[in-house]
């Protein structure tokens, strides 16, 4: 929550250069929201080592 307004700011910043549009930077921050939930809630719930394990399958995935 403390660095929400740095992840507006840089949003913000990459659409009025041109690299991005709204909605790309919109989904980056939506995808960014998601993973961190999901490390958050991994690492409340299962502990750290299935943080690792969650965070290799989800890379995984990606990266298929």
């Amino acid at each position: 929550m403390l660095l929400a307004p740095a992840v507006i700011l840089v949003g913000w910043a990459r659409v009025e250069v041109g690299d991005h549009t709204p909605a790309q930077a919109g989904a980056g921050a939506v995808v960014g929201i998601a993973i961190a939930g999901t490390i958050f809630y991994c690492a409340e719930v299962e502990g750290k080592i299935a943080v690792a394990q969650r965070l290799s399958w989800i890379l995984s995935q990606i990266a298929r």
